[in-house]
């Protein structure tokens, strides 16, 4: 009659739901990617998410994972450390690729960290006290540190010495015009690379 038929429909009806509530789901494919925005305590528990790739910043406007940039250039992690480039006793965290021809620093700024990439030549060394070497050919090299601003950041420059085309020279420190002796006794000072870990 219809009304067994009906009856024996809303049963296997009944017996799929429950089938599909009591399925094992261990097997399925699980997503991979973590995409917290909260950063975490201290920049020490923050780099450690970051090089698992469980934690984003914000990298030219999108949120992003480490391996996310890392494939953009085809490379890989090389060493990081945490160091405070900005004077604001808040460490900055630095990756340095593998190939040596980068270093993203990441800096937090109220609740987010933004990622700013370095080549080789614009950062070349970076030192204990947030101070970096950079060089732009053709004898024209300098010493500067970073001062962020919400998610930008603007160059400092400590000393610089600068090249013409007629190969005449000119010094400054901290942006003002030096003599050679002036500046060398500047520029020589040794600074204590960073200490990376690998």
């Amino acid at each position: 009659s219809i009304m067994k038929k009906w009856l024996s429909l809303i049963m296997v009806l009944a017996m799929l739901v429950c089938m599909t509530a009591c399925k094992d789901t261990s097997d399925l494919p699980q997503d991979s990617t973590t995409t917290v925005t909260t950063p975490s305590s201290s920049p020490a528990d923050y780099l450690t998410a970051v090089l698992e790739d469980e934690q984003t910043f914000v990298y030219n406007g999108e949120e992003m994972n480490l391996s996310h940039v890392l494939a953009n250039y085809e490379d890989a992690i090389g060493r990081y450390a945490l160091v405070d480039m900005d004077s604001d006793k808040q460490p900055e965290i630095a990756v340095e690729f593998d190939s040596q021809n980068f270093i993203l620093v990441l800096h937090k700024d109220s609740d987010a960290y933004y990622g700013y990439l370095f080549t080789f030549r614009s950062m070349y060394q970076l030192n204990s006290d947030g101070s970096f070497y950079w060089n732009s050919g053709a004898g024209n090299h300098g010493c500067s540190r970073l001062v962020f601003k919400g998610n930008e950041y603007e160059k400092v420059e400590l000393w610089r010495a600068e090249r013409s085309e007629d190969g005449s020279e000119a010094y400054y420190v901290e942006g003002n015009k030096v003599s050679k002796e002036d500046f060398e006794s500047v520029a020589e000072e040794k600074k204590e690379p960073v200490a990376w870990v690998a």
